[in-house]
């Protein structure tokens, strides 16, 4: 099995415009803002420019954070970074700054006490292992066992058959 965390970031960006369009359309006097578009008809300003439609602008739609929506021409002279770069930089954000803290510390203990879990909690939380390692994108498959096999995208270090 193959693994590159960069295209999680990807995913997720993406998976939050499909969640958003199965959440349906509200539909009632103020989202359908008929006396907005009545003064805008008739000559109070442009629809566009009223504060009922930057709201509902706001919370109607989802503005990727990963993809980018501006010209080709902002794009190319802001470095003209791809989708997977971005994705590779906000991963070492999120991996820097974040560690899950849904279990108690009780639970963790309990999980360590019955797993043979050998990763003490400080080198799991990747800020560590980012820091001291200079991670890179890297692809991660389970051969058998408990033999994890990584090959690191950027320099092709692997660490074949390495029990982790």
């Amino acid at each position: 099995m193959g693994c590159a965390l960069e295209s999680y970031v990807i995913d997720n960006d993406r998976l939050e415009v499909v969640m958003k369009s199965l959440s349906g359309i509200e539909v009632n006097d103020e989202t359908l803002a008929l006396q907005a578009i009545d003064e805008a008809a008739h000559g109070e300003g442009p629809f566009l420019g009223r504060t009922e439609t930057l709201e509902h602008m706001q919370s109607d739609f989802v503005y990727l954070e990963i993809g980018d929506r501006r010209t080709i021409d902002a794009w190319a002279v802001d470095g003209s970074q791809d989708i997977r770069s971005v994705a590779i930089d906000r991963m070492r954000q999120i991996l820097q700054t974040h560690y899950p803290d849904h279990l108690t510390e009780e639970l963790d203990r309990r999980l360590h006490e019955k797993f043979d879990i050998r990763l003490p909690q400080s080198d799991m939380q990747m800020n560590q292992a980012i820091n001291t390692l200079s991670i890179r994108p890297f692809h991660c498959f389970r051969s058998s066992g408990n033999d994890v096999n990584y090959s690191n995208t950027t320099t092709g270090e692997n660490n074949r058959g390495k029990n982790l």
